[in-house]
This record gives C-alpha cells, sequence and structure tokens, in this order.
C-alpha cells in the first residue's frame, strides 16, 4: 500500500502509523492491536460521539477533522478486498486515547454499541492497556 494512498495513515509492515503532518513534538503515541470488528466498534462509537450535544465545540472540532476521518479510513481499508491481514496495530495519541475512553461512556454510544453486539468493557482494556511515548 502506497504511503500516498491514504489521507490520514500510513501502514508499515502491519501497524497504521499516523502521517507525520498530524502529529505533534512532544505529544504521547502508542500502538494496539486492534482486528476488523473492534476498528469498526471504535469508529461507530466516535461517530455517535460526534454527535451528541453536550460536547465542547473544541472537543467536536478534534473529533470531526482528524479523529472520526481517521478511524473511517482505517476501517475503510480493512474491510476493503486488498486487505489480508486480520489483526492490525493503530498507532494513537495518549490524547486521543482519553477521547475514545470517553466516548464509551456516553449513553448514547453505549446503547448504540450493545445494539449492534460490541464489547465495550472489551474496548476499554485494549485502550487503557497502551504504552505511550513521547514524540521527538
Amino acid at each position: 500500500m502506497d504511503k500516498n494512498e491514504l489521507e490520514y495513515n500510513y501502514l508499515k509492515e502491519d501497524i497504521f502509523l499516523i502521517k507525520d503532518a498530524y502529529k505533534k513534538k512532544g505529544k504521547e503515541y502508542g500502538i494496539i492491536r486492534l482486528n476488523k470488528n473492534q476498528i469498526t466498534a471504535l469508529s461507530e462509537s466516535i461517530d455517535l460521539m460526534s454527535v451528541t450535544p453536550s460536547l465542547s465545540p473544541k472537543f467536536s472540532e478534534r473529533i470531526e477533522k482528524f479523529i472520526l476521518p481517521r478511524f473511517m479510513e482505517l476501517n475503510y481499508i480493512t474491510y476493503s478486498e486488498k486487505f489480508l491481514l486480520q489483526d492490525v496495530g493503530v498507532e494513537i495519541s495518549k490524547e486521543n486515547q482519553k477521547d475514545m475512553i470517553e466516548a464509551l461512556d456516553y449513553q448514547n454510544v453505549i446503547i448504540g454499541l450493545k445494539e449492534k453486539g460490541y464489547s465495550i468493557n472489551e474496548l476499554k482494556t485494549i485502550l487503557k492497556n497502551i504504552t505511550f511515548r513521547k514524540q521527538k
């Protein structure tokens, strides 16, 4: 997969990394291992969270401009016919980890994911067990 094919991500071995243009020096980043189903669940939780009325404008903008499009891109790629790996690494920032864990506490997200059979506790456990390193 060519690095220029994707807007937000690039694939290095079996890890989707955030393109450097979207990284910030001094921020912490880590890798989580996810299967296709978990990527879809996180994409849907972020999408559901984006329509929650109680979000601050700054937080809402961050979701709409980066987090949601990036995970939708990952979801699309992992389900494309060209993509054969079952589990992949996904780089996320500590800030985005906190956003995703918060999303899993919103009532509309809980209801939406449970209706589709996703395990919220499994997703929270995966997100909480990330080791982060500072970006140089």
